[in-house]
């Protein structure tokens, strides 16, 4: 599994990743009580999942800022390419989403995101839904923080999102 993140820190870091990958080909990303080191570049064909989370800030006024800069940096185009493979499912939680609609990715799918985030998603084409999990077949997105929680589940075999997208 890949992680790229949209801000310095990840609100929802789960321990399981088999390798953390970022854009450049190493990047360290501090979290409070975590630090992900990406140890190589993405390769946005390699099967597998790749995850999105969102960005924390003490200002929330912030937010928008980092993922509006995440959008226009380098990721977007591997995200595109990453969302293209067919091997690869993409999964968000929290402002992953929105950083993805707002790099023009996801027009047209399903998604959900943090509940400040609905409106961003609308806006940009995305059919908006209010769920925890919301699995649009290579794309599985979580609303907020602790809906990252049940995003697990949504992507081991067998077990069923809680909302399913059209």
């Amino acid at each position: 599994m890949d992680g790229i993140t949209a801000g310095e820190r990840i609100p929802d870091a789960h321990p399981w990743p088999s390798s953390c990958s970022s854009t450049a080909s190493t990047r360290s990303t501090p979290s409070p009580g975590i630090t992900l080191t990406a140890t190589a570049a993405l390769d946005p064909t390699a099967p597998g999942y790749v995850v999105v989370p969102g960005a924390a800030d003490d200002d929330p006024h912030t937010v928008p800022v980092l993922l509006g800069r995440f959008a226009a940096s380098a990721a977007a185009p591997l995200l595109r390419r990453c969302l293209d493979a067919p091997a690869v499912t993409v999964a968000t939680v929290c402002g992953g989403s929105p950083a993805l609609a707002m790099a023009g990715l996801l027009a047209g799918r399903t998604a959900t995101t943090h509940v400040f985030g609905i409106d961003a998603l609308e806006a940009a084409g995305v059919t908006a839904v209010r769920a925890r999990v919301v699995d649009d077949g290579d794309l599985v997105t979580a609303g907020g923080v602790t809906s990252g929680r049940g995003r697990g589940p949504a992507l081991t075999p067998g077990s069923a999102p809680t909302t399913m997208a059209p």
